[in-house]
């Protein structure tokens, strides 16, 4: 008889070159394997349930017949399954193009059908086999991932997978910054983020890292003053993979100078000098004057003119870099030398008469702070044979009215005398005014007085600008005071107690105010922006008058202004008033309280009978004794 059908027939352990055939059955000798492309197993005898097929192609498919035979070798139906091969495993995978925000996965190989590349939170789908890469974009900068590649059959069976992982390239750093830039440093900002650390480097091969990303900036130092400098900040990713690095330059501060003097002063000019190196070029300021341009490093002195005679001047020498940024400055002072002057007959507003009866006579013309010498003239004693002065000199003995010779000679600060002399002939002035008084002062107003003689006219002026006339070079006496205050516009009196009272008051035109009240009290000064005041202490139920008075600034009173009140009364408790009657004889009289009101229990009263005697008849309330209990009568 023919064998039995087998029962089923499986395929397992199927790899990129063989798979394992099973069957299951009874009822037969051998079976024999067969598969596409002419392979066959031979027989199999019926204890053996299994055959692994090899040396098969991967990626291939085949179709697999396990046939039961009988003892004569008569052959029984056939079972047939089919199955693909698994793809093969990838010769290479590898990763490039990395960037901040994705890479390039490459692989090699054959005997797949597509791949699948797979990567933390992203895939790339079925990639047939004629492709060899695929870019991952939209990933993280400074961020670690891992690609897998897997090839697939064309059953979309899987094979071996391969893995590579990276880090994504830090980010650019936003911003990169130079400050604090000295002669010999600078600090090196910069702010961004996506990155593990970054390094700093620096024309010279000055470089200092790794800076984690915690820190914003890193100090340069020891660098050559008036030298440029390339700073280069490189960020990195966590596998210290470099991201695109950002460059910023700048020229070190020249170096301050080493000396500056100066020298060859005259009426009118300087020279100053300069030592030092580490700078480009230097410019000299002075007072009210310069800058004298941009002076080459080559060259180590300016020659300023132009000056004013006897006048200080301070000049300045800033050192540069070459990108025109200055350095720290070094200054000198000195003064020039007193020019000749030709002095002519001054006019006589220039002699004023002094507290002692002599003159002083005005020089101009000498520079910004002139300097003389004034020998003894004639007509005068001198104070001294010589008297040095600044603008003014004083003599006693002139004779007023009169003109008088004097000799002068120019002398700078530092005595420096100048080359010739000059004589001034000079008429001085009337006699000064008695005296000058004010009367008559009031808010808006004064009279001026005075005495005097030797003069044709006077010229009142005051504050502000006002003037009364003109007055021929006499010598003009003044007296200050200050206006009488405003008077108050409103005071008022609030806020009434038994012991107190708030005085309010509005004007303007004052200093200050003091507060004055009945028995001496008194509180000042209060200062033009406080408008009230609270007196305390007051007694209750008494009246007071209150009186503001304003002041001026020379602390002179203008006119009070007074408000009266009274206190208010303390509030009292009631008391219970026993009355006891004095034994005296009544002769059966019922005596009753005339004015019975509550208000009049604490006080002596009027007590009335009405007896035989006669409604209305009084007697005095004496006659009874008053005990405070705490309730009526």
């Amino acid at each position: 008889m023919l064998p039995s059908t087998l029962t089923t027939v499986t395929l397992t352990n199927v790899t990129t070159s063989g798979a394992r055939v099973n069957w299951t059955g009874s009822g037969y000798t051998k079976v024999i394997v067969t598969w596409t492309g002419g392979g066959s197993s031979g027989y199999i005898l019926s204890g053996t349930s299994f055959y692994d097929a090899s040396g098969l192609s991967s990626n291939s498919p085949y179709t697999f017949t396990v046939t039961p035979y009988n003892s004569l070798n008569v052959p029984g139906t056939a079972t047939a399954q089919s199955t693909t091969m698994l793809p093969s495993t990838l010769t290479n995978v590898t990763l490039t193009n990395v960037t901040t925000s994705g890479a390039r996965v490459n692989w090699t190989g054959s005997g797949y059908t597509k791949v699948i590349v797979t990567w933390t939170g992203g895939s790339s789908g079925n990639i047939l086999s004629g492709t060899s890469f695929y870019d991952a974009a939209g990933l993280a900068s400074n961020s670690s991932y891992t690609f897998t590649v897997t090839p697939y059959n064309s059953l979309n069976v899987p094979g071996t997978a391969i893995a590579q992982s990276t880090t994504m390239l830090p980010s650019t750093l936003t911003t990169v910054t130079l400050t604090n830039v000295t002669t010999s440093g600078a600090r090196v900002n910069w702010t961004g983020s996506g990155y593990t650390n970054v390094i700093v480097t620096w024309t010279g091969g000055g470089s200092f890292g790794y800076i984690l990303s915690c820190t914003s900036f890193y100090d340069a130092a020891g660098l050559a003053s008036n030298s440029p400098y390339t700073f280069t900040v490189t960020p990195y990713n966590s596998l210290n993979v470099p991201g695109t690095g950002t460059a910023q330059s700048t020229t070190m501060l020249p170096s301050t100078l080493t000396n500056v003097t100066l020298t060859n002063v005259t009426t009118s000019g300087v020279r100053v000098n300069w030592t030092g190196s580490g700078f480009t070029t230097v410019i000299v300021t002075w007072t009210g004057g310069g800058p004298s341009g941009y002076i080459l490093s080559g060259t180590l002195f300016y020659d300023v003119s132009g000056l004013l005679s006897n006048s200080p001047y301070t000049f300045t020498v800033t050192p540069y870099n070459s990108l025109n940024v200055p350095g720290t400055a070094t200054a000198q002072s000195t003064t020039t030398i007193a020019a000749t002057q030709t002095i002519t007959e001054y006019p006589t507003s220039a002699m004023t008469a002094n507290s002692s009866g002599g003159y002083v006579a005005s020089a101009t013309g000498y520079g910004a702070s002139p300097y003389l010498t004034f020998n003894k003239g004639t007509g005068f004693t001198q104070i001294s044979d010589w008297t040095r002065y600044n603008g003014t000199g004083a003599y006693a003995g002139m004779v007023p009215n009169s003109i008088s010779g004097i000799t002068l000679t120019p002398v700078s600060s530092t005595d420096k005398e100048g080359s010739a002399s000059s004589t001034l002939s000079v008429k001085t002035l009337p006699s000064t005014l008695t005296n000058v008084t004010l009367t008559n002062v009031t808010t808006s107003g004064a009279r001026v007085n005075w005495t005097g003689s030797g003069y044709t006219k006077v010229i009142v002026t005051w504050t502000g600008g006002g003037s009364s006339g003109y007055i021929l070079s006499g010598t003009a006496t003044a007296q200050s005071t200050t206006m009488l205050p405003s008077t108050l516009t409103t005071v008022t009196l609030t806020n009434v107690t038994t012991s107190g009272a708030r005085v309010n008051w509005t004007g303007s035109g004052y200093t200050n105010v003091i507060v004055t009240w009945t028995g001496g009290g008194s509180f000042g000064y209060i200062l033009s922006g406080t408008s009230f005041y609270d007196a305390a202490g007051l007694a209750s139920n008494s009246p007071y008058t209150f009186t503001v008075t304003p002041y001026n600034s020379i602390n002179v009173p203008g006119t009070a202004t007074a408000q009266s009140t009274t206190t208010l009364q303390t509030t009292q408790t009631p008391v219970r008033r026993l009355v006891t009657r004095q034994r005296f004889i009544t002769m059966g009289h019922r005596w009753v309280r005339a004015d019975p009101s509550p208000q009049h229990l604490s006080r002596a009263g009027l007590w009335q009978t009405n007896s035989v005697l006669g409604t209305g008849a009084r007697i005095c309330a004496a006659m009874w004794t008053l005990f405070e209990m705490g309730g009526g009568l």
